[in-house]
């Protein structure tokens, strides 16, 4: 079973951005989509999970650099006990998805980049 929500809504950004805080209720891992509609020059993108324990501390390491382009969709999966190739994502790293967490995307540069960002909780 999974559910789905947005994380960030479509915009064009030129700078990195953290989602709001999100809330995981019952799920042991998520897939992250990102979903770029527009994009200028060479820009890549880098998602990074952060759990909040008293203060946001990073959560496994950053996912690798991905180079999206224009009308691609890319998953980042995190899953305990999930292979770190061969899972159908993108990217996938073993860890347990937080009760409390942040999504924060970096962008390689200041260039114009369009993109959305949903979860689907894996219950």
């Amino acid at each position: 079973n999974t559910e789905e929500a947005y994380v960030l809504a479509p915009a064009a950004r030129t700078v990195g951005v953290n989602s709001p805080d999100l809330y995981n209720y019952n799920a042991r891992g998520a897939r992250i989509i990102l979903n770029v509609t527009a994009k200028a020059g060479a820009t890549t993108l880098t998602p990074t999970f952060y759990t909040y324990a008293g203060g946001y501390c990073i959560l496994g390491a950053p996912f690798a650099a991905w180079a999206a382009g224009a009308g691609t969709i890319a998953s980042f999966d995190m899953y305990p006990g999930i292979p770190v190739v061969g899972s159908g994502a993108t990217q996938s790293q073993a860890f347990m998805l937080p009760r409390h967490w942040i999504l924060n995307i970096q962008q390689s540069d200041s260039d114009s980049i369009t993109y959305s960002a949903s979860v689907q909780y894996i219950v």
